[in-house]
């Protein structure tokens, strides 16, 4: 099995939207189980245990010698340069209450950099890929954070607060501050490369 750029890319496309069209329909039934991970706020469903356990599944049946590290605590160390991030269902609480505003995630990471990505929409079924761009030592990427807006979760100003950092003032840099409950969807929906904190 090829380990270029584009067979991987290739092969993740047509898992993602696999997985997404699955989870579509499971979710149309609206009869899940729903666990706490560490208060009401922060959840997880059998869904989204379901939905890791079929991606790296089929990413160590297809690749078996990559690692993989998944939101719900699946973690397979390789000496493999390439390795798979999960966030199987990103927006869980979006998808336990609206049905809507979740995505899947998944980024493949070549020696530790993150080379490649995507992004899908499930309920709209709209993917969202892209590869890295090195940036030249020296220089930075994006925007200025008075041009940009700030995309922040609670949970996030929270951990924050507990390091002894001010979110308030972090924000008050930003043109404006705007969270729907999916980071990975709140970026790919944005039209300008604009700094993200999650």
């Amino acid at each position: 099995m090829t380990d270029s750029l584009p067979a991987l890319a290739g092969f993740a496309r047509v898992l993602v939207l696999d997985c997404g069209a699955r989870l579509r329909e499971k979710r149309t039934k609206n009869d899940f189980s729903i666990w706490k991970k560490t208060g009401h706020n922060d959840i997880v469903t059998e869904h989204d245990l379901w939905a890791q356990k079929f991606l790296s599944g089929q990413i160590l049946s297809r690749y078996p010698d990559h690692g993989i590290l998944g939101e719900e605590e699946t973690a397979r160390l390789s000496s493999s340069p390439w390795r798979w991030v999960i966030d199987p269902i990103d927006g869980t609480t979006n998808y336990c209450q609206f049905g809507r505003g979740y995505a899947i995630s998944l980024a493949l990471l070549r020696n530790g950099r993150p080379v490649y990505g995507f992004v899908l929409d499930v309920e709209r079924g709209k993917l969202f890929e892209g590869g890295s761009s090195e940036t030249p030592a020296g220089q930075t990427s994006g925007e200025p954070p008075e041009e940009g807006i700030l995309h922040i979760g609670f949970q996030t100003m929270r951990d924050f607060s507990l390091l002894g950092a001010d979110p308030y003032a972090l924000a008050e840099c930003f043109r404006g501050v705007r969270y729907r409950g999916c980071a990975s969807w709140n970026c790919a929906e944005s039209e300008r490369n604009m700094p993200v904190f999650t």
